[in-house]
């Protein structure tokens, strides 16, 4: 399969919600929330790929010839290499009908396995949207990184109790995504946290 066939079946599943252009720059879907686009003007997209551009790996040939070794270790595992798959929830409002939660969930978490890299899963107004990936974690042994939403305390320590029983390395929390719209127009608010907040959790 080349780069193009790739493209094209990203189409299939992906439009109208994400136009698969050939360079993922931010432009054409600014303001596309929920959706792949950023928030408002999308500014914030464009600027770190704009960053991104301005780092260009250097070759040097001049080493003794041994390979190379890109692995990295975090919570006390290795990976293959410093990549890992971004926590997206909520297939039905972000990327169209045509891919369940389940489904993605399953590729995202065995895809990181077969690389030797980890995924995190999302989170989100619809319960499903913690509770779809556990069912794939849980297949390939914990080797996955549940993320949570800014919920209140309460919610946050209920899902962290599930979350043990998988024997996952950590979870994280997106704490920037206090203040979504989506999110409280959905009756569930996501806020700040505070320090003690924190420590709580």
């Amino acid at each position: 399969m080349d780069y193009k066939e790739v493209r094209d079946k990203a189409r299939e599943i992906l439009s109208p919600v994400c136009l698969v252009c050939k360079e993922c720059n931010g432009v054409a879907c600014a303001g596309w929330t929920p959706g792949v686009g950023a928030k408002g003007t999308g500014n914030t997209f464009k600027r770190n790929y704009n960053y991104l551009q301005r780092i260009h790996p250097v070759m040097d040939t001049i080493y003794p010839d041994r390979g190379y070794n890109i692995e990295i270790e975090l919570f006390g595992n290795t990976y293959g290499a410093p990549i890992f798959i971004a926590p997206i929830g909520g297939m039905d409002i972000n990327y169209g009908d045509k891919i369940t939660e389940e489904e993605y969930d399953y590729r995202i978490v065995k895809g990181a396995v077969d690389s030797g890299i980890l995924a995190f899963t999302g989170d989100g107004a619809n319960d499903q949207y913690f509770l779809a990936p556990l069912k794939a974690i849980e297949e390939f042994g914990g080797k996955a990184i549940p993320t949570l939403k800014p919920w209140k305390n309460p919610e946050v320590i209920e899902k962290i109790r599930i979350i043990e029983k998988l024997n996952v390395p950590a979870f994280s929390m997106d704490i920037d995504s206090a203040g979504l719209v989506h999110l409280a127009k959905s009756g569930k608010p996501v806020s700040s946290k505070s320090v003690e907040e924190l420590k709580e959790i």
